[in-house]
């Protein structure tokens, strides 16, 4: 996943991509429809839940 300073996000999960934006803490992507995740912050990076499915998680960690 790549998140640029605007707030775009593009990410390739598997043999999909999709591509959304960041707003007020929330990720609004495009994959097959369009699909809002949550956002919180951790140490190592960040953590997407997907709305109306909270076991849709997926942790993310930064790599320099």
């Amino acid at each position: 996943m790549t998140i640029k300073q605007d707030g775009y996000v593009r990410a390739n999960p598997g043999d999909e991509t999709f591509t959304g934006w960041i707003n007020d803490e929330a990720l609004e992507a495009l994959l097959a429809g369009t699909a809002i995740f949550h956002i919180n912050q951790t140490r190592e990076g960040f953590i997407t839940a997907q709305k109306r499915d909270w076991e849709n998680e997926v942790r993310y960690r930064r790599i320099d």
